[in-house]
C-alpha cells in the first residue's frame, strides 16, 4: 500500500467523509447523541480507512468533513476534534504500511504492533495533546480536560482492539483472496 492518493483511495475518502458528515450532522445534531460517541465513532472511521487506504485518506477524512460541517452546522470545539483525528489518520496510516494490511501479510506480531501503535497513538492524542490544546485554545481547566482525554483514550484503545482489529482482518483476509484469485488467474494463462 502507497502512502498516495489513488482512484479507489479517492473514492474511498470520499464516501468515508460522507459517513462522517452524516455523523457529525445527524447523530449529534438530530439525534442528540453525545460528542464523547460521535468523536469515537469518527476515529474508528478515520483509523480503519486510513490503514487500508494510508495517510492521504487519514488526514483528508477529518479535513473534508470538518470543512464541510462547518460550513453547514458550526460547533465549538470542533476543530481540536479535526486536529487529532487528523493526527490519528495520519499516524495509522503510516504504520499501516509497515504493517502490509493491504499485501495480506496482516498476522501475528503484526497484530500486537497495531494495537501496541494504536495505544501510543491515542495516549499521544487523547492524554498528552488534547489537555494541553484545549488549555489553552479554550482556556479550560486542565484537570478537566486531562481527566476527559484519559476517557477518550480509553474508549480509543478499546475501539481499536474490539471493533478496528477485526475489520482490519477482515480486509486483510479479502485482499489476499484477491492476490490469489489474481495469481491463480495469472497462472492459468500461462
Amino acid at each position: 500500500m502507497d502512502n498516495r492518493l489513488d482512484m479507489e483511495t479517492a473514492v474511498a475518502t470520499v464516501l468515508a467523509t460522507v459517513l462522517m458528515i452524516t455523523v457529525y450532522i445527524y447523530l449529534t445534531g438530530e439525534m442528540g447523541v453525545p460528542d464523547y460517541l460521535e468523536v469515537q465513532i469518527c476515529a474508528i472511521i478515520v483509523t480503519v480507512m486510513a490503514a487500508i487506504y494510508g495517510s492521504a485518506a487519514g488526514g483528508l477524512i477529518p479535513l473534508a468533513s470538518y470543512l464541510v460541517v462547518q460550513l453547514s452546522y458550526p460547533r465549538n470545539g470542533a476543530l481540536t476534534g479535526m486536529i487529532f483525528l487528523i493526527f490519528i489518520g495520519i499516524a495509522t496510516g503510516h504504520f499501516a504500511v509497515r504493517f502490509r494490511i493491504r499485501s495480506g501479510n496482516f498476522k501475528g506480531i503484526s497484530l500486537v504492533d497495531y494495537a501496541v501503535i494504536e495505544a501510543l497513538i491515542a495516549i499521544i492524542v487523547w492524554v498528552c495533546v488534547q489537555p494541553i490544546s484545549s488549555f489553552y485554545i479554550y482556556k479550560a481547566d486542565l484537570r478537566d480536560t486531562l481527566n476527559t482525554g484519559v476517557i477518550y483514550c480509553g474508549l480509543f484503545i478499546a475501539n481499536a482492539v474490539c471493533i478496528c482489529l477485526p475489520v482490519l482482518l477482515l480486509a486483510n483476509r479479502l485482499f489476499r483472496k484477491r492476490l490469489e484469485e489474481a495469481e491463480a488467474g495469472n497462472q492459468s494463462v500461462l
